[in-house]
């Protein structure tokens, strides 16, 4: 079953020299059930261009990501695992490695929080470390 909510994503990104945050409070769609959910977004980045997110989680250990828009992403992350993940941006493809550090998906009933942090690399050389606080609750 499909219905609307409101998701909050606190994310930041850290690299050698900084940390950057980032917060957005938009409408969610969200389906399925406690252990194994979608959940979609709209947001813009800096220069406005729209992007469509969906997150699928399975059994509370799996998360595969997938951005559409101006640039394309498909992101799989597993808990303590690596994986290759091609991205494609106006300016071109690129392949990024992701090592997730940890998940945590307390969803029940469309209602709850997810979180999750990962490490991107580029020819196993560490760039950045993305983490993410996303709280879904159902519309009123």
């Amino acid at each position: 079953m499909q219905e609307d909510y409101l998701i909050e994503v606190a994310s930041s990104l850290t690299d050698e020299n900084d940390k950057k945050e980032f917060r957005i409070t938009t409408n969610a769609q969200y389906t399925g059930r406690d252990d194994d959910y979608t959940i979609i977004y709209s947001d813009m980045d800096d220069d406005m261009n729209t992007f469509t997110t969906s997150l699928r989680v399975q059994s509370g250990s799996m998360i595969t990501i997938e951005r559409k828009g101006e640039a394309l992403s498909h992101i799989i992350l597993e808990k303590e695992k690596r994986h290759i993940s091609q991205h494609k941006t106006p300016y071109g493809m690129f392949t990024m490695g992701i090592s997730t550090e940890d998940i945590c998906s307390d969803i029940h009933n469309g209602n709850g929080t997810l979180y999750f942090r990962y490490t991107t690399d580029i020819d196993m050389m560490p760039v950045n470390i993305m983490e993410f606080n996303i709280t879904l609750s159902k519309r009123n």
